[in-house]
């Protein structure tokens, strides 16, 4: 070893001339020498690789990895050693990370982060990441196929913050063609070797050959140590081959032996979350999933680092929103995985989705703006696709100009602006600057027939169809489903035949575009055709476009077609999500109605809530129109803001402290009393102590007896001691706070009708509210809810004969307004703790208590 000289770049080369120079002009001022051992190139490799400034070793390919790498080894004077291959780069704002590495004493070896794209080759091992290490006489690597320096040679690796890349596709996969091959001989020589049998279970992973992957892997597992390098790895692969064969309850133990042993490897956390999802225990794969971001938010050092990327662990904690319908939040994670290195552009398809449905069309501007400010246009390219599919013609003609200026003005651009024009139905006749034979024309003769049958030329569709049969590039059955569907507009035909996929994806965008200019009757007239061709999530997803338009004829005639029970289900949730967000709530409650009773899991409480607050609208509305005014009449009585004896005992508990929330301050005494009070039932009930909590949460009612977070933290008091509830209530001696309380009795039979109404116990509510007298404090209230009370039960006659006897003041009505709508908020709370992931059950609870709020400051 030379002195002086402090970093080797060690290359093995075949072929590689291409990529050399870019290769050194990248590490230039980086390592002290060059070795290359090159395995007989047929290009100028070796020569060039000698003008660079290198060494070059000739060597003969003996099929070992390792040989050639040794070769370099035998050459290198630099007390380090850096491998890299010349198709291989480092990321440019890592290049200067390397040489500080060098200086850390305590570390032999570093592991750098290799981004794999192959996806026929997505899992690869991370002893293939060590590239850089000291100089030491006793490491050797072994092995022919996937060369490695024995663990109990080298140790005391870490993790470095820099990424190698591949320069193309082809590079990686031309080295897989010279490595994998060799596996074999290695299986051969080492038979009962564990990293071997580990190197086999990963490449027959990689060819999906899950049930043959799992012997290798096993035999590797039973004879592993967990200090190996490989060790989280191999783990991680087993309990990977199990989920793949639904073999749940083994890939849980190994996964949970994984996420133990190693807890700084993260991908243990993400695979048992999908594990979690596919059996759908959607609490735990969250918890999985948090866990692991918080890991990522604190990278280790220690070795190896995690394989499956952050982009995906965003994109898993979408779907698993997705699939509970949380469709915003789905949203934020696809935005943040689309964020992250190795970012799939198709996840911008999601993004797109999830953007429309949500009624977010500033998210895809933002990804424009982004696109064009990193000059990708690639990416603009999807997001031009995107708004295509979303029918956004005018806002893609807008933004036109901008990709011309990445693109050029050509055919491509040409043909999209003449795309938007005829999607749009306008008759467009200048097609000269598209050449004939090129694709774009192809793809514009068609879109043109479409729009002549747009605009009712028959004639003109007729022609061009005869144009059509001359075009090579349209493939026959194409060409058959044009025939067919003129003859089925024009009357000539009217039966129907099953479609191949490509055909029926164009018949589906021909009807969805339809019905998007309001063609309905053309539409209509393609149904039959497109029910004999498409299944499951394609009968869905038409009669979610029949959805939009309200027309629930088509809708009834599509459910028709569909006879498995799962797949009713599906449609009844997506038509009657789609008929909600529209509005059309009569449509929706036929929908349910079609079939059998079934089940649509959280969307029922949300239906239901529709249904109960536009009758209970009416009914209000019903009543302000009778209503007496009495300008005399005290106001609603407030919670009333907190007097100093009060606040003194709040600051004297600080529960915001307590609780992590920070201390108290100035801002408290702008609270009202119900809210001081729940927040000191909050802080004895962290302190356990049941009876001071009820206590409080009790005073918050005297103050506000609508309060929805005392009514449910006193109706789960109740029901875990019944018997101590009662004891403390009707026992203490109670001095009544507030507007709404005289007497202690009065009190106390108010809080148990309270209990009984939320429990929907109405006949026993009704009593303990009829025990309250006229004349006390509280009679308007217990009065209205026995109104309520009468009218959930759909004794409406009743409760109107009721209301007769009091007369309907406006405080009345806002009353009775209140506790109808605190039934609601009870009934989804149910559902919340039935679906505790669902967004949909939050919204429609905040939708509802903005209603209450609107209503109470319109008096």
């Amino acid at each position: 070893m030379e002195e002086g000289k402090r970093l080797s770049l060690c290359m093995v080369t075949k072929d590689d001339e291409e990529f050399l120079s870019a290769c050194f002009g990248e590490l230039q001022g980086i390592a002290d020498e060059t070795i290359v051992v090159d395995l007989g190139s047929r290009d100028g490799t070796a020569a060039l690789a000698q003008k660079l400034g290198a060494r070059v070793y000739q060597m003969k390919w003996g099929d070992s990895c390792s040989e050639a790498k040794n070769l370099c080894l035998d050459h290198a004077n630099g007390r380090w050693v850096l491998f890299l291959q010349p198709g291989e780069k480092i990321r440019e704002e890592h290049v200067e990370r390397i040489l500080p590495l060098l200086d850390n004493p305590n570390v032999e070896g570093y592991l750098f982060h290799v981004n794999n794209p192959s996806e026929e080759h997505s899992v690869s091992s991370p002893v293939q990441s060590l590239r850089l290490f000291r100089n030491r006489g006793k490491y050797r690597f072994r092995y022919r196929s996937f060369e490695r320096i024995p663990d109990e040679l080298l140790g005391a690796l870490e993790l470095a913050p820099v990424t190698v890349v591949h320069r193309d596709d082809s590079v990686l996969s031309r080295e897989l063609d010279m490595r994998v091959p060799l596996l074999p001989k290695d299986l051969e020589e080492h038979p009962q070797d564990g990293y071997v049998q580990y190197l086999v279970g990963i490449e027959l992973l990689n060819r999906r050959q899950y049930g043959e992957s799992l012997p290798y892997l096993q035999a590797a597992y039973a004879g592993a140590s967990f200090g190996e390098l490989f060790a989280p790895h191999l783990l991680k692969c087993l309990g990977w081959a199990y989920l793949c064969l639904q073999r749940y309850e083994e890939a849980l133990e190994i996964l949970n032996e994984g996420v133990e042993s190693f807890p700084f490897y993260s991908d243990f956390l993400i695979l048992r979350a999908e594990l979690h999802k596919q059996r759908e225990r959607y609490g735990e794969a969250f918890q999985d999933l948090n866990d692991c971001i918080k890991i990522r938010e604190k990278p280790d050092t220690c070795a190896p680092g995690p394989e499956i990327g952050s982009a995906v662990l965003f994109e898993t904690l979408g779907e698993l929103h997705e699939r509970l319908c949380n469709d915003r939040r789905a949203l934020r994670c696809y935005c943040r995985a689309c964020e992250q290195d190795g970012a799939d552009d198709s996840l911008l398809y999601s993004i797109g989705r999830l953007a429309q449905k949500t009624g977010l069309p500033e998210i895809m501007e933002n990804l424009w703006a982004q696109s064009v400010r990193q000059k990708n246009p690639q990416r603009l390219m999807i997001l031009t696709d995107i708004l295509f599919q979303q029918r956004e013609y005018p806002k893609i003609l807008e933004n036109l100009g901008c990709l011309e200026s990445f693109l050029g003005k050509g055919e491509q651009t040409e043909s999209i602006r003449l795309s938007c024009s005829l999607m749009l139905g306008d008759a467009v006749e200048n097609f000269s600057a598209i050449d004939r034979g090129s694709s774009f024309y192809s793809q514009l003769l068609l879109q043109r027939i479409e729009n002549c049958w747009f605009r009712d030329d028959w004639p003109q569709a007729q022609r061009l169809l005869l144009e059509m049969d001359g075009v090579q590039e349209i493939d026959a059955p194409l060409k058959s489903l044009f025939r067919l569907i003129q003859d089925l507009f024009t009357g000539r035909q009217t039966g129907t035949r099953t479609l191949g996929q490509p055909e029926a994806e164009t018949a589906v965008q021909l009807h969805n575009h339809l019905l998007w200019l309001g063609r309905q009757e053309k539409a209509s007239a393609l149904l039959p055709l497109l029910l004999a061709s498409e299944d499951g999530e394609g009968v869905v997803s038409l009669a979610q476009e029949w959805a939009r338009h309200d027309r629930f004829p088509m809708l009834r005639t599509i459910f028709g077609h569909i006879s498995g029970e799962e797949q009713q289900v599906a449609f009844k949730r997506r038509i009657i999500e789609q008929l909600l967000s529209d509005g059309l709530l009569e449509t929706a409650k036929r929908v349910m109605q079609l079939g059998k009773p079934q089940s649509i899991g959280d969307l029922e409480y949300v239906l239901w809530a529709r249904f109960f607050t536009e009758k209970l609208g009416k009914w209000i509305r019903g009543l302000r129109g009778g209503a007496q005014e009495n300008k005399e009449e005290e106001a609603f009585p407030a919670s009333g803001r907190p007097d100093d004896a009060l606040l003194r005992l709040y600051h004297s508990l600080n529960p915001g402290a307590e609780a992590g929330e920070g201390a108290a301050g100035e801002d408290d005494a702008n609270l009202a009393n119900g809210e001081i009070q729940n927040r000191i039932g909050d802080f004895y009930e962290r302190q356990r102590k049941k009876e001071m909590a009820l206590c409080a949460y009790l005073r918050a009612l005297q103050w506000d007896f609508l309060n929805e977070y005392a009514q449910k933290k006193v109706k789960a008091l109740f029901k875990e001691a019944p018997d101590g509830f009662r004891d403390f209530l009707e026992q203490t001696e109670w001095v009544p706070e507030g507007e709404w309380f005289c007497h202690r009795e009065e009190f106390v039979y108010f809080v148990y009708g309270l209990i009984h109404f939320q429990s929907c116990l109405f006949e026993q509510s009704y009593a303990f509210f009829s025990q309250t007298a006229v004349g006390e404090k509280s009679y308007p209230a217990a009065f209205a809810y026995r109104v309520g009370i009468l009218w959930l039960e759909g004794k409406e006659t009743e409760a109107a004969a009721l209301l007769d006897q009091q007369g309907k003041t406006a405080e009345l009505i806002l009353l009775l307004d209140r506790i109808c709508r605190s039934y609601v908020l009870c009934r989804l709370e149910e559902g919340r703790q039935k679906y505790p992931y669902s967004e949909r059950i939050s919204r429609e609870r905040k939708e509802i208590r903005n209603g209450a709020d609107n209503e109470k400051d319109a008096r």
